[in-house]
């Protein structure tokens, strides 16, 4: 709100306004300052999947690291593995990317700044690939906990997790 406040005394360009704007709208503040956004639909349509996909990859990346074997991890860092196999919707970028690399791809930002463990992990979540990538992360929870029983107990929230977000964002 102190940065809408201030707009009209600061010369600034517009792009550091909207990207205010833009921090304000993730805090639940809307930037046309008409106050939070109107609560998600009985149906659940509005919920983001992005939580979800920090909380699963901060267990599989950060918490708990040694549960995704090196031939894994090469596989999420594939683009296309990620599109094919996996039938992740989130253009052609791969799940995660080493931080060497950078969030930034093609100069612009595609992963979230903020690093897990040795990675980035995508950012590029559309809202009408929301449920087709949450059954898609749910089959690779499964998948992994399938292969690995001994996976399920850090795993079994985050399959929950997606289980709970697909009945409430039903079609």
């Amino acid at each position: 709100k102190p940065t809408l406040e201030k707009a009209g005394d600061v010369a600034d360009s517009s792009e550091l306004f909207v990207r205010s704007a833009k921090l304000l709208e993730l805090a639940g503040y809307r930037p046309n300052g008409n106050g939070p956004p109107p609560p998600p639909s009985p149906n659940g349509s509005k919920r983001r999947i992005q939580p979800f996909v920090m909380g699963l990859m901060r267990t599989l990346l950060v918490d708990s690291p040694g549960l995704l074997s090196e031939e894994e991890k090469r596989d999420l860092q594939n683009n296309v593995y990620c599109k094919s196999r996996l039938g992740l919707r989130i253009g052609n970028f791969s799940l995660i990317r080493r931080i060497e690399l950078g969030a930034e791809f093609n100069g612009h930002r595609r992963y979230w700044a903020d690093h897990y463990g040795d990675f980035y992990v995508c950012n590029n979540w559309g809202k009408t690939n929301h449920r087709a990538n949450a059954q898609a992360l749910l089959r690779f929870v499964e998948d992994l906990i399938r292969r690995s029983p001994a996976r399920e107990d850090a795993l079994r929230p985050h399959a929950q997790a997606f289980r709970d977000y697909l009945e409430g964002n039903r079609p």
